[in-house]
């Protein structure tokens, strides 16, 4: 044996660890790692502790790319749905003053349902981006 070439251990244990990182299974990492066969626990466990540190942060990493894609179609779909209450509020408003000039505005019962209806959806909207910005944050402070 050459002075350079470090010894190996005469036996080992070698083991290899695979993790699906996303809910669907479309992202995997596998993690291969070996200890001395006569090792302690310790070690093992100290190894397999590193290891799920890493894919942990691994699947927060690809979490965040994905919350951060879903806050942009939320933005989105949030937008749209502002400028379908404005239509509303203006087909509404036009079709008072066709029908009834010179009266005071009000809306009639489906009028007012499908008004309260695209209220409701924005409010929804917006809670739901509060809870993906939220979640966006602490994982921005957990991957510090």
């Amino acid at each position: 044996m050459n002075d350079k070439t470090p010894a190996s251990p005469a036996t080992a244990l070698g083991f290899s660890v695979q993790i699906a990182l996303d809910k669907e299974g479309r992202r995997t990492i596998v993690f291969q790692s070996h200890v001395e066969a006569d090792a302690a626990k310790e070690v093992l466990d100290s190894k397999l502790d590193k290891i799920m540190a890493a894919a942990d942060r691994q699947i927060d990493a690809y979490r965040l790319s994905d919350l951060v894609m879903t806050e942009k179609e939320y933005v989105r779909q949030l937008d749209n749905a502002a400028e379908d209450l404005k239509r509303i509020d203006a087909q509404h408003l036009e079709e008072h003053e066709t029908k009834n000039p010179g009266r005071p505005f009000k809306l009639a019962p489906p009028q007012k349902s499908q008004r309260e209806a695209a209220v409701t959806h924005i409010e929804r909207g917006r809670q739901m981006l509060e809870n993906v910005r939220a979640d966006i944050a602490l994982l921005k402070e957990k991957l510090k």
